[in-house]
C-alpha cells in the first residue's frame, strides 16, 4: 500500500508540473493561431545563401557565395549577391569576389552587407568601411559577420570575439559586449531592447551567450555551457521579440520569457527527427519557422508543429536563414536553394 501510495504522489507532481507548463506566461483572449497552410516553390541557386533581408514578396537580397562556368572562357564567373524581382534571380559580385555573410535591406536604396567589414550602398554607389584601417578595432579583434538596424541613423553589426559595432549614421563606434564568444543574431524593439545571441558551435567548451542592449550598455542576460541543464538550455540559434515575450531559440525549442516579468519556460519541438537548427524568424509568437540542417522546416501556429520536407540524413543541402519577407510570405536560404513560402 505505501508503495501505491508513493507512486500516487509521484504521478500526481508529474501532471501538476506539466499543467503548470502549458500555462501561458502572458494573458491571451481569445485564440491566436496561423495557418500551417504554406504553397512551396524551391529555386535552384549555384551555391550557398548565408542571409536574406526583403521589403515586400517582389524586393528580396540575398548575401552569400555563388559560381558559375562561363561557357565561352571556361573559368568560373563569382558572386555574392542576389535579388528577386518577384520574377527571378539575379546574381551580381559587390566590390570583390569572396561571400557576404550579412544583409540588411532599409531600402532599396540604402542597404548594408558584411564581410567582416561593413558595405554600403547609397542608391549611387557601393561604399566598403573597414573597421581595422579606420582603427575601430585592433588586429586582435574580429570582425562582423551579420547586420541589423533600427533605422538610417541607428545601425547594429556583429561579427567574430564578440565584436559589435553601432553606426550612427555618421560614426562607427566599437562597443563592449563583455564577451569573446561568436555573435550570431541580433534582434530589437527599439534603442532600449535589442538582443544578441552569440555560440561558440563547441569549439571551445561549447558555450552561448545572450546580450541585452538597454540603451546604454551591452550586459549579459544568460551565459550556458552546454552540459549545463539550468534553463535557457543547450546551444542559442536565435532571438526574437515583441512588447510581452522574448523567444530565444536553442537545439530542442526555444525558450519562452515574458518581457516585463522575466518568467521563462523551455518549449520542445513536438516534431522528431528534427535537424540541427541555424536560424529561425516570427511574425509573432504564433507565427514561428525553424530553418536548419537535412532541408529541416519547421512551423509553429501557436498551438501545434508542421513539417513540410520529409527529413533524410543522406540530403546534404542544409538552411542557413528564414526571413518573413511579408506577413504571409516566407524565404528560406541554403545550400544551392531557396525556399519561396506563400499562405
Amino acid at each position: 500500500m505505501r508503495g501505491r501510495f508513493f507512486l500516487l504522489l509521484i504521478l500526481t507532481l508529474i501532471l501538476q508540473n506539466c499543467k503548470r507548463s502549458l500555462e501561458p506566461l502572458t494573458k491571451q483572449i481569445g485564440p491566436d493561431t496561423t495557418s500551417h497552410n504554406f504553397i512551396w516553390t524551391a529555386d535552384t541557386l549555384p551555391g550557398n545563401v548565408f542571409d536574406i533581408s526583403g521589403l515586400d514578396e517582389n524586393n528580396v537580397w540575398l548575401a552569400g557565395e555563388f559560381w558559375k562556368n562561363d561557357p565561352q572562357t571556361g573559368k568560373t564567373i563569382k558572386y555574392n549577391f542576389g535579388y528577386w524581382d518577384g520574377n527571378r534571380w539575379s546574381l551580381k559580385t559587390i566590390l570583390k569576389s569572396g561571400h557576404y555573410m550579412g544583409i540588411y535591406v532599409f531600402s532599396k536604396n540604402n542597404i548594408w552587407l558584411t564581410d567582416g567589414g561593413m558595405i554600403h550602398w547609397n542608391g549611387k554607389y557601393w561604399k566598403l568601411y573597414h573597421p581595422w584601417n579606420m582603427g575601430i578595432l585592433d588586429e586582435t579583434e574580429g570582425g562582423v559577420t551579420k547586420v541589423w538596424g533600427l533605422d538610417s541613423s541607428s545601425v547594429f553589426f556583429i561579427g567574430l570575439k564578440g565584436t559589435i559595432i553601432h553606426y550612427n549614421g555618421n560614426t562607427f563606434t566599437k562597443m563592449e559586449s563583455g564577451t569573446d564568444i561568436d555573435l550570431t543574431h541580433i534582434y530589437g524593439l527599439d534603442g532600449n531592447h535589442i538582443w544578441v545571441v552569440g555560440d561558440d558551435s563547441g569549439l571551445d567548451g561549447g558555450q552561448s551567450v545572450l546580450l541585452f542592449y538597454n540603451g546604454a550598455n551591452w550586459n549579459i542576460k544568460y551565459h550556458r555551457y552546454y552540459e549545463d541543464d539550468t534553463p535557457p538550455e543547450n546551444a542559442y540559434k536565435g532571438i526574437w521579440a515583441d512588447k510581452d515575450s522574448l523567444i530565444l531559440v536553442n537545439v530542442w525549442g526555444y525558450w519562452h520569457e515574458s518581457v516585463s516579468t522575466g518568467k521563462g519556460r523551455q518549449e520542445y519541438i513536438s516534431i522528431l527527427p528534427a535537424g540541427y537548427t541555424r536560424d529561425f524568424f516570427a511574425n509573432n509568437k504564433n507565427d514561428i519557422f525553424m530553418v536548419g540542417d537535412f532541408q529541416t522546416i519547421h512551423h509553429f501556429n501557436g498551438v501545434s508543429w508542421k513539417s513540410y520536407i520529409p527529413f533524410d540524413r543522406q540530403n546534404r543541402n542544409n538552411f542557413w536563414t528564414v526571413a518573413y519577407v511579408s506577413k504571409d510570405v516566407v524565404f528560406i536560404g541554403g545550400n544551392e536553394f531557396i525556399y519561396r513560402g506563400y499562405r
